[in-house]
């Protein structure tokens, strides 16, 4: 459903990526406590937990793509507001020290690189081996990374300089 869909959108940026992780992780857990992984003996359905937790991230992914591809714009919105949440709450404090434009710029291109590297390892495609998913997720880390200290140090600065014109502003 939409609101479903953008639910997911809101999370996957809150969460930096791993919110179809995170989603499929309480997803399981929940089958595991109301006894409703398969199995007939507590063995057999300790042993199914990996391949239900694949099968419900799986379709978590699935019904997110095509919420993505019938919402696109919505979805982009979402996810970078969930982000934007998490963004603001990991360098808030740092920002409120910096005393200069190009200090906010130096620690908004930081915290933008460490966010935007757990952000891209989130979202890399697993592969099919350990060794494929560890791979793919240092290249989308590293990918993110530049992109999160690029982006960090030109959107972060315009996103503090608008608050100090709109706070400035309703003191006047």
């Amino acid at each position: 459903t939409y609101m479903r869909g953008l639910g997911r959108s809101i999370l996957q940026g809150a969460m930096l990526g791993f919110g179809d992780e995170a989603a499929a992780g309480i997803a399981t857990g929940l089958a595991g406590v109301t006894g409703n992984l398969p199995g007939n003996s507590v063995a057999e359905k300790f042993s199914n937990i990996p391949s239900v937790y694949k099968d419900i991230k799986g379709a978590e992914q699935e019904d997110q793509a095509a919420f993505v591809e019938e919402n696109p714009t919505t979805a982009f919105v979402a996810e970078l507001g969930g982000g934007l949440v998490t963004g603001g709450l990991a360098g808030g404090a740092k920002m409120a020290g910096a005393k200069t434009l190009g200090q906010v710029a130096k620690t908004g291109a930081a915290t933008g690189a460490k966010l935007g590297a757990v952000y891209g390892a989130g979202t890399a495609e697993t592969g099919d081996t350990l060794e494929e998913s560890a791979i793919n997720m240092a290249v989308g880390g590293a990918k993110g990374g530049l992109i999160g200290a690029a982006t960090g140090g030109i959107v972060t600065p315009t996103l503090v300089g608008g608050a100090r014109v709109i706070g400035a502003a309703g003191r006047n």
